[in-house]
């Protein structure tokens, strides 16, 4: 059984970055962000980074804890970090009450 996760938003915007929620915020101003679908328990979505590819986003809760996959994601990355897109992503799903699982799995798994 999944049981759903209510994500908090004042908790998201202390544990990232100033910079990157401002970014996540601008890229949803500019309406940069795709339809939100469910995906594996998490949210998943487009997002128009002003490249000529538009980069798959998915966030969903894993053991506890957010998680992430973005195709913004190259050699070096650090997975602890939370890129704008995937704030942006979380934002959005936030605002429309998305419905969390408490036990989701990212598409790479």
């Amino acid at each position: 059984m999944r049981v759903a996760v209510r994500i908090d938003l004042a908790a998201l915007r202390r544990a990232v970055d100033s910079g990157t929620y401002r970014d996540a915020e601008d890229l949803l101003a500019a309406g940069r962000l795709g339809e939100i679908t469910p995906v594996g328990g998490g949210a998943a979505a487009v997002v128009n980074a002003g490249t000529d590819i538009p980069l798959q986003v998915w966030v969903g809760v894993v053991a506890g804890g957010l998680e992430t996959e973005c195709d913004c994601a190259g050699p070096g990355h650090d997975p602890e970090d939370l890129c704008a897109h995937a704030v942006a992503l979380t934002i959005a799903a936030l605002r429309d009450d998305f419905s969390w699982s408490s036990a989701a799995v990212p598409p790479s798994g």
